[in-house]
């Protein structure tokens, strides 16, 4: 009988069901981490955001309440008044809500209430940020 020599196992040129199966599976597993980090590091960036904007406004209130003995009854205050305290700022917070301020003193050590409503848009919650309590 003449059989026709057959390929050695080394020279075929394709995968397996398995090999292809394995590859499929490592890959979604990479994705799903790439994407869980990516998605944490959105919400990250707003609050930093958030926060850095709480700062420098709260820095201009503090300038503002040195030189007239008071603070501002409103935000827009410091950008409109001359010189500007705040230029081209934007009054909201990483999340595009308008920031909480009110101008009555809450107690000695904090004269004005200013911070974020945070990621729920729910002032009052958990979530929300205080310039207060995040560590100026």
């Amino acid at each position: 009988m003449n059989r026709l020599p057959s390929r050695p196992r080394a020279a075929r040129h394709a995968f397996s069901l398995l090999e292809l199966m394995l590859v499929v599976a490592i890959m979604g597993v990479l994705m799903a981490v790439v994407g869980y980090n990516v998605l944490g590091a959105g919400e990250k960036a707003k609050k930093k955001a958030t926060e850095a904007t709480l700062r420098t406004i709260a820095n201009a209130l503090d300038e503002y309440q040195l030189d007239f003995s008071a603070v501002p009854p409103d935000l827009q205050t410091l950008v409109t008044m001359r010189p500007p305290k705040l230029k081209d700022q934007k009054l909201a917070d990483g999340w595009g809500n308008p920031l909480i301020y009110d101008p009555r003193q809450v107690t000695e050590n904090q004269p004005y209430q200013l911070g974020s409503a945070g990621p729920d848009k729910n002032p009052g919650s958990a979530d929300d940020i205080n310039v207060w309590t995040m560590g100026r």
